[in-house]
């Protein structure tokens, strides 16, 4: 029979063009595309040696049946392997680890028996012989191969389908046509075996895999060479398979909420990419753009972490330029850099990625040692841990509202008190709310827990005996975060009149100890003005402790100002201290604001606050907060007597 090598000769240039494609392009080490390259390697070979069977097989007088023998035989196990290799490229994509290791333990079976058939050939001719005349001739074995073959690609396809999610549909279908391929190029090969096309159609349903599976924008930021997220979890994954010693330095960008509000997303997008492609030219492919304000650096156990935490200031040192639709602006960008070297402690890539906030978050230029890691990661666990017990005591309904009384000193009677969420687990015990509101407020669930503390207390108004007690009103706390949205005074005004709540019976908390982004004060001041014109009172709690200024008091609508109990404390040992609170005091009085001081826990300071001036008194002097009834209670015992006296 005369065979024509033109599809194979063109399968050699395919799989040729395949291969400089994919070693020019910046290429991300991974399992997957190191079997992706042997596939294009295997083919490229199938390929060649299949062009040599040609010849020697239609001049079979001009070689000797060992070569003949080598040369199928070598085909054959090149073309079977290339369905192991993809039966292994779908292991590496698969992401249930049950699939991989079924289908790594059936590829390894289906391998060992195609070499046996097609290595013990020459002797059996299982799959092949020569006859008398030195015509090649096929033997059953080869059904058996084929069979192997299509079997390798159809258990390969029923893991993509059991696993589609993992999958897009360009994806899906390049995966699905892989098989097709190759039963329609086998079937083809049987009725018109002198055409050998079999090799030519794998590599061209190879490009399409190419280009689902191995384009570098799925590891590579944006139109930078800086690899992204993917790339850095898989990273991180594959050193920690194999127990290698490496440093990371993280690299955050400060004040990038600002950068996105002055300038605008797509500007503080193209500002990211400006970045990335700075460490890039600095670093090489050791870079990896986490998110729009997170990169990290990966290097090896020899490297020096000052030297690169050096290297990376100095690359920030010049001003970034950027091209806006308005004008060429000149940015100077502010960075957090820390590092921390993994030794033999085990983490995941979704802690580190975790890691990396905490670490930036903390002290700057800082390097971490394993013991300060494993703290990390440990308190990432119980956060996240907590997490959960928030989803769940938000769907089950389990906090519960405490009240600590508020003394009037002109009344001399529990006037006001401030609602405090309280939360016990079942599993975890009692976590406290200086733990479990910062990470609500992280993930989102602050806006539902806020809206289920207001219904809770315009309930207890309206259920409750609390008014006829004298109590003219109770605190809310108002999270920063839930200041973020414009229809929260809306919300809250509705809650208030669902439950036939009179308005003036609750006041609004604004922490101040909240560093609010400019874009929130905004939507913040919207919030209050709206609310204050339906009669809700605003205060800022925890004065002192954090950020706002005389400024901010006057532009906002803030009837009563609540003094940190740490500018309390201190006063009680410093005297420059006592000045400060005295002269705070008078000068909130003197622009009209109520002043409430918090943390009061003995005679001495309650006495040296009534001189000053103040207007209500809160601490464990009076109460500790207390559930509802027995909150009720302290009201029945207290509002009708003097309660100049602790309780």
């Amino acid at each position: 029979m005369m065979y024509y090598p033109q599809y194979c000769e063109a399968a050699v240039i395919a799989s040729v063009i395949l291969l400089v494609m994919y070693f020019l392009r910046q290429n991300y080490y991974t399992t997957k595309n190191q079997i992706f390259l042997a596939m294009i390697v295997d083919n490229l070979l199938a390929s060649i040696v299949n062009i040599c069977t040609v010849y020697t097989v239609s001049y079979p007088k001009n070689y000797s049946v060992g070569l003949n023998y080598f040369l199928n035989g070598l085909y054959y196990a090149l073309y079977n392997f290339l369905a192991i290799l993809f039966m292994l490229y779908i292991a590496a994509l698969v992401k249930v680890r049950f699939y991989r290791k079924l289908i790594q333990y059936i590829a390894g079976v289906f391998f060992i028996v195609e070499m046996a058939l097609i290595s013990t050939t020459e002797y059996t001719h299982w799959v092949f012989y020569f006859d008398e005349d030195l015509r090649y001739v096929k033997n059953t074995g080869v059904t058996v191969l084929y069979i192997l073959a299509f079997a390798s690609v159809i258990i390969a396809n029923i893991a993509i389908i059991k696993c589609n999610k993992d999958f897009n549909a360009y994806q899906v279908i390049s995966l699905t046509g892989f098989l097709v391929t190759i039963l329609s190029s086998v079937i083809i090969q049987m009725i018109f075996p002198e055409y050998l096309i079999t090799n030519f159609i794998l590599a061209m349903i190879m490009f399409f895999i190419y280009s689902a599976f191995e384009n570098p924008a799925y590891y590579l930021y944006s139109d930078t060479q800086c690899y992204n997220r993917f790339s850095f979890l898989q990273t991180i994954r594959r050193k920690e398979r194999i127990k290698h010693e490496y440093v990371v330095i993280a690299i955050k960008i400060k004040e990038f909420d600002y950068i996105e509000y002055s300038l605008g997303q797509q500007n503080a997008e193209k500002m990211s990419y400006k970045i990335a492609e700075r460490l890039y030219r600095t670093f090489g492919n050791k870079v990896y753009n986490v998110n729009l304000n997170m990169f990290a650096i990966v290097s090896n156990h020899n490297a020096d972490e000052k030297k690169i935490i050096e290297k990376v200031k100095n690359t920030f040192e010049e001003a970034f330029e950027l091209d806006t639709e308005e004008k060429k602006i000149t940015y100077s960008i502010d960075i957090a850099v820390a590092a921390v070297r993994i030794t033999d402690f085990k983490i995941t890539e979704l802690y580190m990625e975790q890691v990396l906030e905490s670490i930036t978050s903390s002290e700057d230029e800082k390097i971490y040692t394993t013991e300060e890691l494993e703290k990390i990661v440990d308190e990432i666990r119980r956060n996240k841990q907590i997490s959960r017990v928030l989803e769940r005591a938000i769907h089950e309904d389990k906090f519960d509202i405490y009240y600590q009384p508020i003394f009037e000193i002109t009344s001399k009677s529990f006037r006001g008190a401030e609602a405090l969420l309280r939360l016990i687990d079942k599993d975890m015990g009692f976590i406290s709310p200086d733990e479990f509101i910062p990470i609500a407020e992280k993930n989102g669930q602050i806006i539902e827990i806020g809206e289920m503390v207001m219904r809770k207390v315009c309930q207890f108004i309206r259920d409750s005996e609390v008014t006829k007690l004298n109590v003219d009103y109770i605190d809310v706390n108002l999270s920063p975060i839930q200041c973020r949205y414009d229809n929260l005074g809306e919300k809250y005004i509705n809650i208030i009149n669902e439950y036939d709540v009179n308005t003036q019976q609750l006041n609004l908390e604004i922490t101040e100890t909240a560093e609010t982004e400019l874009f929130t004060v905004r939507t913040l001041k919207n919030i209050m003005d709206y609310m204050s014109g339906k009669g809700v009172d605003f205060s800022i709690d925890d004065y002192g402790s954090g950020f706002a200024t005389i400024d901010y008091l006057l532009e906002f609508p803030v009837q009563t100002v609540k003094i940190d109990k740490s500018i309390l404390w201190q006063a009680m040992e410093k005297e420059e201290a006592m000045l400060v609170l005295e002269h705070t005091i008078k000068l909130l009085k003197a622009i009209g604001k109520k002043i409430v001081v918090e943390g009061v826990e003995t005679t001495e300071m309650r006495d040296i606050l009534i001189e000053f001036g103040c207007d209500y008194l809160q601490g464990y002097y009076y109460s500790k907060p207390l559930p509802q009834e027995q909150y009720l209670q302290f009201l029945r015992e207290h509002n009708n007597q003097s309660s100049e006296s602790g309780c």
